[in-house]
C-alpha cells in the first residue's frame, strides 16, 4: 500500500506531466518499457536457462545438424516489448 508521501509524489508528478501535455498512464507505461528494455539481458538469460541453452557458450547449445543454419553474417536479434491498454505485454523479434 502506498504511503501518504508516495501518493503526494504521484499526484505532483501527474500534475507536472499534465502541464507538459503528457498522460500519466502513458508516461508510466513508457517507464515500464524502459525497465524491460534495459534488462533484456536478464530476460534472455532466463529464456536460455528455460531452453537449456547458453548464448555465451555455443558448445552447450544442442542443435539438429539438418535444421541448423549458418548465422555468422546475421546481426543480433532484439526483443521488442509493447503493451496494450489492458496491461498485457506482447513480445516480438526485431532484426537489426
Amino acid at each position: 500500500m502506498a504511503t501518504k508521501e508516495q501518493k503526494n509524489r504521484k499526484q505532483f508528478a501527474e500534475k507536472l506531466l499534465r502541464v507538459k501535455g503528457l498522460n500519466y498512464d502513458e508516461w508510466l507505461d513508457s517507464k515500464h518499457q524502459e525497465v524491460i528494455q534495459d534488462n533484456q539481458d536478464v530476460v534472455m538469460q532466463a529464456l536460455e536457462m528455460a531452453l537449456g541453452t547458453n548464448v555465451d557458450n555455443p558448445s552447450n547449445t544442442s542443435v539438429d545438424e539438418d535444421n541448423s543454419s549458418d548465422n555468422t553474417d546475421s546481426e543480433e536479434t532484439e526483443i521488442e516489448v509493447s503493451s496494450n491498454n489492458k496491461g498485457s505485454d506482447s513480445f516480438a523479434k526485431v532484426n537489426n
